[in-house]
């Protein structure tokens, strides 16, 4: 869903687009005089505007040169709307910025095809960006983390050692013990960082999809406040995938622990669990290939999120709780983990109704292991037995 603005002084027009736009499932703002254009988009942040070249006091081609002047507003695209077919006219609004032009009387397909091409255009430009960016500061986190990961061992084991050699009564004992647990501490934070980078061990074994998540709603059951309710809608013939069971434990439960927070331990959480097959359109909408996938959708009734919120809740170390509450890693590592699983995560939030989270993971043809041959399968680094 895209959030358009259209400015025409054309009452007639503005009906017209906004009855063919609202359809496809956007969410529409109409400003017949342009003069009031930049406090509407201070109070309503747009991801597209479409705008009459011929309009009273202020004309569009006017408009759109201050529009990209505007320090804030300069990247938001711009549709024109004419009964011009001067080139001159034309040529000089993409050369101001414009991305389009529709002409009037306006078409409903050619309105549909071209508003949506450039939504699309968008929603690819924006999954660009943010692979670039996590690819790069997954880069930086997985150099820092093992850079980390050796002095860690330094610290811990001289601490360990020193630690053998004072009385087990003494000032300096307590203090030793103190740098240990702190120490602890860094190093699930490193672990967090090379998980979030990839580029720690990573086990992938073929699973039923549905036995991995019953399993981690056990865990869901057992951690969260008897006040909220989890209502489950799970597809036991969804099929298998190639994952790591730790790491879908790992999502199941960080989702619902960020439902928890943002209902105030008080609500609703429904987990679905289904198979659905992806259009070539949604495919590409979602960066995947067309094929079908096992979708996990996690939604709660809590205050939701606002559009900003919405544009930056991937990314690392960003998080709305308070000092101790959250690193803001939570979200980022799934990001990674989905992309590692060559699937993806989405959300859909709105301000006071709710945040659902949706994730699509491929399915695979090999056949599931059995629990035991799990067990097998984990790898034991250090060559130990483990009990």
């Amino acid at each position: 869903m895209a959030n358009i603005i259209v400015v025409d002084d054309d009452i007639n027009v503005l009906k017209q687009v906004i009855f063919i736009l609202d359809s496809l499932g956007n969410q529409i703002e109409s400003l017949a005089e342009p003069k009031f254009l930049f406090q509407m988009l201070e109070e309503t942040p747009a991801d597209l505007i479409l705008m009459d070249i011929n309009m009273p006091d202020i004309d569009g081609i006017g408009l759109l040169k201050q529009l990209k002047d505007h320090p804030v507003f300069h990247s938001i695209p711009v549709i024109m709307l004419t009964a011009d077919d001067d080139p001159n006219t034309l040529g000089n609004c993409f050369e101001l910025g414009a991305i389009d032009f529709i002409n009037k009387p306006i078409h409903e397909v050619i309105l549909r095809a071209r508003t949506q091409a450039v939504i699309k255009h968008l929603q690819l430009e924006s999954q660009l960006q943010q692979a670039v960016k996590m690819q790069a500061v997954g880069t930086l986190a997985g150099g820092i983390g093992h850079e980390f990961n050796n002095l860690l061992s330094v610290i811990m084991g001289c601490t360990d050692m020193a630690r053998r050699e004072v009385p087990s009564d003494s000032f300096a004992k307590t203090q030793l013990d103190n740098v240990m647990t702190a120490s602890y501490r860094v190093k699930d934070l490193v672990k967090q960082i090379l998980a979030f980078s990839r580029q720690g061990n990573q086990i992938k074994i073929s699973l039923n999809f549905c036995s991995v998540v019953k399993e981690s709603l056990k865990l869901i059951h057992s951690s969260i406040p008897s006040s909220v309710e989890v209502r489950e809608n799970i597809d036991s013939t969804c099929g298998n995938v190639l994952v790591d069971p730790t790491e879908i434990q790992q999502i199941v439960m960080n989702l619902s622990s960020n439902a928890v927070w943002a209902m105030r331990e008080k609500g609703i959480i429904e987990i679905n669990l289904s198979q659905v097959h992806l259009t070539a359109g949604e495919a590409s909408t979602l960066g995947l290939a067309e094929d079908s996938y096992i979708k996990l959708s996690l939604a709660d009734n809590g205050r939701g999120m606002d559009n900003e919120t919405k544009t930056r809740i991937f990314d690392p170390y960003y998080t709305e709780k308070e000092v101790g509450k959250g690193t803001g890693m939570g979200l980022s590592i799934i990001y990674a983990i989905m992309e590692s699983y060559k699937g993806t995560i989405t959300v859909e939030s709105e301000f006071d109704k709710g945040t659902t989270f949706h994730l699509y993971f491929p399915i695979t043809d090999e056949p599931a292991v059995a629990k035991s041959e799990e067990v097998e399968k984990i790898p034991n680094p250090t060559n130990r037995k483990l009990f």
